[in-house]
């Protein structure tokens, strides 16, 4: 009885195909091939496949115009094994699992190759359109970091030595990959030389429009590789952060945050305009991998334990203060 897990339509292809063949006494390879999964690829797992066709006496031919000459299969020719007395169904069941059974290993290169193929595989264009994604969402989440007070607590907290000579350097390239003096201005790491080939943002123009643009994005690389060969010369930007402008920065950010304390314990309005100051100047920052981990790992262990709290501030209202869950929660 064929497997119930198994796709019914197949069945009935299969089976609509053996009656074919038994009808005209032969299927041809390709016939049977657009039935089978398209990564059946192994000839002794091909070979089963014809020796089960051939036991149901039909005959399997390369082409129809090869069977014109071919004869009909007789009792002879099927073999005498005591395996291949099969049913229609039986043949059916079978080729029809070959969906579910072929193809699976445990070998892992084969699995991902195989996952690889399912995958369509990105362009330059649709890789550009990711990584402008991926920096736009990076940009949001360090937005909301600025806006949580404790992030310039950490930041203060790290810089308190700054002036010290010994760690100035130290501190600098651990932390900070560079610094603006405004924000109207753009970061050295983000230019881009004037006579280097702009290839990225040429890229990005083109990125943004539709599916005709892959073939523009492609003659931008062709032409600028060409440029490579005539410039063999660069201009070479300083991208090291300024070490007086860090420092002078630092200083001022550590006093704003002292004058907001002040603000906050006194329950001064003030101290949200001085939060904000704050927030502007830590955003002319461009921070390393290794300070934006450290204040993620910070900020996910408050959040741990205001959700501790959180639990058991819910638990004494319910359990012993008897306050009704619909009233608590809303």
């Amino acid at each position: 009885m064929a497997n119930s897990n198994l796709s019914k339509s197949k069945q009935k292809e299969i089976k609509e195909l053996i009656e074919t063949g038994r009808k005209q006494g032969y299927l041809t390879v390709s016939a049977i091939n657009d039935l089978l999964p398209n990564n059946l690829f192994d000839a002794d797992q091909i070979e089963q496949i014809t020796k089960l066709i051939t036991d149901l006496k039909i005959k399997v031919v390369e082409s129809a115009k090869e069977a014109e000459n071919a004869p009909i299969l007789n009792d002879e020719e099927v073999t005498d094994d005591e395996d291949s007395d099969i049913t229609e169904d039986e043949a059916v069941e079978v080729l029809s699992s070959l969906d579910e059974e072929f193809g699976r290993t445990s070998d892992p290169v084969r699995m991902y190759m195989r996952e690889m193929g399912t995958v369509e595989l990105l362009n330059r264009a649709g890789e550009i359109i990711i990584a402008k994604k991926i920096e736009e969402g990076q940009k949001l989440i360090y937005q909301a970091i600025q806006r949580f007070p404790e992030s310039t607590a950490f930041f203060t907290k790290i810089f308190q030595n700054i002036e010290n000579e010994e760690e100035i350097d130290s501190l600098i390239s651990d932390y900070i990959l560079d610094i603006k003096s405004d924000d109207d201005k753009e970061f050295k790491t983000d230019q881009i030389p004037e006579n280097s080939p702009n290839i990225l943002k040429l890229a990005e123009a083109k990125a943004d429009e539709e599916s005709k643009d892959q073939n523009e994005v492609l003659e931008v690389e062709e032409a600028s590789s060409v440029d490579d060969d005539n410039d063999t010369e660069e201009e070479v930007i300083d991208n090291s952060p300024d070490k007086e402008m860090v420092v002078a920065a630092v200083n001022e950010i550590s006093g704003l945050y002292f004058e907001y304390s002040t603000y906050k314990q006194k329950k001064d309005e003030r101290y949200k305009d001085v939060f904000e100051e704050i927030r502007k100047k830590t955003a002319n920052f461009k921070f390393t991998s290794l300070f934006k981990e450290k204040l993620t790992n910070k900020i996910e262990n408050i959040t741990s334990l205001i959700s501790k709290y959180e639990k058991e501030i819910v638990k004494i209202c319910l359990d012993t203060l008897k306050i009704p869950k619909k009233i608590l929660i809303v």
